[in-house]
């Protein structure tokens, strides 16, 4: 008869002898700031100022920020280009201005360093989200921790094999949540990668 036995979680930890090779990374995935803007000033700065610089393009009701160093990547008919940030007013907040970015992207292009000098300048800002990814490559118990506390909600995925794909414990719209999932099938790659992202704050 086979054993089951309780995943590993953040209340009962039995974690197996590490793989020599496995490997941890941990790094900020995406920062949303939030910071004082008069919203006039913002509509004739962007109509004045962002539009005529070549690395920021109109998106939805705001502008992202692009890359524009790095060569196109033809997907179909489609032509993609590194984003950078992406900026706009916040719904139902007047006089304010949002920003949404990822850190580890393209900072040291002209796009980049745009934006961190943007940012420097700007007054009252604070940040009211903060992704943080830990990469665990080469450890297959990875794939079996689980969260747990009390209330918490959790959404669990499975292949057609059944094997977990993408987990979700916490609510999208609580101040933290943590989404695990294989990065291997969507990278495709020869390695077996597995990413806990984990948000804390919210929009």
């Amino acid at each position: 008869m086979k054993e089951n036995k309780p995943a590993t979680s953040n209340s009962r930890q039995k974690w197996s002898h590490m793989n020599p090779n496995s490997t941890f990374k941990v790094s900020i995935d995406r920062i949303t700031i939030i910071a004082d803007y008069l919203t006039q000033k913002f509509d004739r700065i962007a109509r004045d100022t962002f539009l005529k610089l070549p690395f920021i393009v109109e998106s939805g009701d705001g502008f992202k920020v692009i890359d524009n160093s790095t060569e196109l990547v033809n997907e179909g008919d489609n032509q993609l280009v590194e984003q950078v940030a992406y900026i706009n007013v916040p719904r139902f907040q007047e006089n304010k201005i949002r920003i949404d970015f990822n850190p580890n992207h393209s900072m040291d292009s002209e796009a980049g360093k745009w934006l961190l000098d943007f940012i420097a300048n700007l007054e009252s800002k604070h940040f009211t989200r903060c992704d943080i990814a830990f990469d665990i490559f080469n450890y297959e118990d990875a794939k079996n921790y689980r969260v747990w506390n009390f209330g918490q909600s959790q959404n669990l995925y499975f292949d057609r094999n059944l094997r977990l794909e993408t987990a979700y414990f916490g609510a999208p719209s609580s101040k933290k949540q943590i989404r695990m999932y294989n990065k291997l099938i969507e990278q495709k790659e020869d390695i077996r990668m597995y990413l806990l992202t984990s948000k804390i704050g919210g929009d």
